[in-house]
């Protein structure tokens, strides 16, 4: 739905308001790291940096290859291009912080457009993570992970955690299994032990079971969600449960028994609570659901470089009331009877008014010229006449 002038002039003065809150949280110092030395640079290795570097610092990465790199608090890690994440490549990348324990201050971590082979989060405050490109993504007693824009290759192992997906791709380790066997393919994510997942604008997909390299065509396909005793939300997103081989050429879901195609949802439920709305399911769903017709929902497009235009899209129930909040800093606050709980300060809110028939507004916005790493938390909301006020997921704006 296009929106009126007078609607995108207040939008505007929202969000410079917002942004004028966040001028004095820019960063403090920046260090430039490059693995080949020169002017201008302050550290060769990654790990030296992160190693200085406090609240509010940002990490500016050249483009190069770095050793594995430990993070123990909040800061912002940057690569140099954010039209392509896979110049800077680091082997392995883990966050660790104290157990379920937000950040001081509520600060955030941001680590943005970069490459990793590994990427680990083991406990801490709000990790954002942004525009990455990584092979395995795991999550262990992680209190609030925020994933947009990025690509897992090779599955997400999550426990215990809570994890926030937004306009992703997830997909099982595309090596497959080649030894046949009574099991289940490589899933693109696993999900564990009371973890709290919300799944929106994504693909998931679970790995074929053989990659053209095996003898036999006969091994498991991945789930695209295999879940134990977790809540899930899943979110306008499209699910495939990856085939026994090349083919799904079986009748229903099953391939002689034992070599079964992955599901979108896995059999292995027990304990888990999923709500879906708006998703495509490319294969059977063998576990129980509550499908919710037009919960809220928000993307965000566009390189957030100064000066050019980002496009923020709410989703939501046609009819119902909708509004957007913005603000600085990030605040994980859990509300009774809601799947996605407060996700930051709601510095300003905007009434956006009904919701359009489409169930879609688009609002555009030009990027100010401030500092890079400066963030914009932003969150929608959808009230219906009788029923609750739902909560979207959360987006994040980052000055590049």
């Amino acid at each position: 739905m296009a929106m009126p002038r007078s609607f995108l002039s207040r939008f505007m003065t929202v969000m410079a308001a917002a942004f004028a809150s966040v001028v004095t949280s820019s960063a403090q110092a920046v260090y430039v790291v490059d693995d080949s030395g020169g002017p201008g640079v302050d550290y060769t290795s990654l790990q030296e940096a992160v190693d200085v570097a406090g609240p509010l610092d940002r990490i500016e990465v050249r483009a190069g290859s770095y050793g594995m790199t430990v993070v123990r608090g909040p800061m912002t890690i940057m690569g140099e291009s954010s039209v392509a994440p896979t110049v800077v490549s680091v082997a392995r990348l883990e966050v660790r912080g104290s157990a379920m324990v937000p950040w001081p201050n509520g600060e955030s971590l941001v680590v943005a457009d970069l490459r990793a082979d590994s990427l680990f989060v083991r406990d801490g405050g709000t990790t954002l993570l942004d525009n990455l490109d990584v092979e395995e993504l795991s999550l262990i007693n992680a209190s609030d992970v925020r994933l947009q824009r990025s690509f897992v290759h090779q599955g997400a192992d999550v426990q215990s955690s809570v994890l926030q997906i937004t306009s992703s791709t997830l997909t099982g380790n595309r090596l497959g299994l080649c030894d046949p066997g009574i099991g289940d393919g490589p899933s693109a994510m696993t999900v564990a032990n009371g973890s709290e997942v919300t799944v929106t604008g994504s693909s998931l997909a679970g790995a074929p079971g053989q990659d053209g390299s095996c003898t036999s065509s006969w091994a498991p396909g991945g789930h695209a969600i295999l879940s134990t005793q977790s809540n899930l939300r899943i979110i306008r997103s499209d699910l495939w449960g990856g085939c026994h081989g090349w083919t799904c050429d079986c009748a229903g879901f099953s391939c002689g028994g034992f070599f079964p195609n992955g599901v979108a949802l896995s059999l292995r439920c027990f304990g888990s609570t999923v709500i879906t709305s708006e998703t495509t399911f490319n294969s059977p769903v063998l576990c129980p659901r509550t499908d919710i017709p037009g919960l809220p929902a928000m993307t965000l497009e566009g390189q957030g470089l100064p000066t050019t235009t980002v496009d923020f899209s709410v989703f939501a129930l046609g009819g119902s009331n909708t509004r957007l909040w913005v603000g600085r800093r990030s605040a994980l606050v859990p509300i009774a009877g809601l799947a996605v709980p407060r996700m930051h300060s709601f510095d300003r809110g905007l009434a956006l008014g009904s919701m359009a028939p489409s169930g879609v507004i688009s609002i555009p916005f030009v990027v100010p010229a401030l500092n890079r790493g400066t963030l914009i938390f932003a969150q929608s909301s959808r009230t219906l006449t009788a029923g609750p006020t739902e909560l979207s997921n959360p987006v994040t704006l980052i000055v590049r």
